[in-house]
């Protein structure tokens, strides 16, 4: 082997060996960034995960506000609190009877009053 060779075969393992180290340094940070922000438990997940919790929050409330209007409305059909005028709307709306001096306005097939 010429001893030229010998040298530049040294010069080059010596620059690979200065390179390599911080190339496998940095790729292995641009990893764990990339986790970070990208990953099953990263930033982009965790803000996914708020905004479906906060659309879960808001659909709660207006269950609890629609089952709360449902306790008044039964509430008022109950003994010493009973609501006459409700309990003549309920009574008209299940036996489909209206009065005579009463207005009826129909629905379309699919829509109906609650």
């Amino acid at each position: 082997m010429h001893p030229v060779f010998g040298k530049i075969g040294r010069w080059v393992g010596r620059a690979v060996m200065a390179v390599v180290p911080p190339v496998c340094a940095i790729g292995l940070c641009g990893a764990i960034w990339w986790d970070t922000v990208h990953g099953d438990r990263g930033t982009l997940a965790a803000e996914a995960k708020r905004q479906e919790i906060a659309e879960a929050r808001l659909r709660l409330a207006r269950l609890d506000d629609a089952r709360q209007q449902l306790e008044n409305r039964v509430n008022s059909l109950r003994g010493e609190t009973l609501d006459l005028d409700l309990l003549d709307e309920r009574a008209r709306k299940l036996l489909n009877q209206f009065g005579r001096d009463e207005l009826v306005i129909p629905y379309p097939p699919g829509q109906h009053l609650q």
